[in-house]
C-alpha cells in the first residue's frame, strides 16, 4: 500500500466533506464454505483488503458470507465468525 497515495486520498475526503468511503468485497469470498482452501482464501483476501482500508480512516467494508453450502446454518455461522 502506498501510504502517500492514501494520504492523498484522506486529504480530498477531508476537503470535500466526502461521505464514508465503502469498499465491497468480491462476491466470490465464502468464508463459510465446505472447502478449507477456498475459507482460507476468503480469510486472505479479507485481511488483505483490510489492511488497506485501515489507511482510511472513513472508510467501511461490506461483503456477503456466502453459502454454507449444505453444512448447516450453525457449521456456517462458526465458520463466518472464525474468518473475521
Amino acid at each position: 500500500m502506498d501510504t502517500v497515495d492514501a494520504e492523498a486520498l484522506n486529504a480530498l475526503l477531508r476537503e470535500y466533506s466526502f461521505a464514508p468511503v465503502i469498499a465491497h468485497a468480491p462476491y466470490i469470498l465464502n468464508p463459510c464454505s465446505a472447502d478449507p482452501h477456498l475459507r482460507e482464501l476468503a480469510r486472505e483476501i479479507i485481511a488483505d483488503d483490510l489492511a488497506r482500508l485501515a489507511h482510511i480512516p472513513t472508510a467501511m467494508y461490506n461483503l456477503h458470507p456466502g453459502s454454507h453450502g449444505g453444512q448447516g446454518l450453525e457449521t456456517g455461522i462458526a465458520q463466518i465468525a472464525a474468518a473475521l
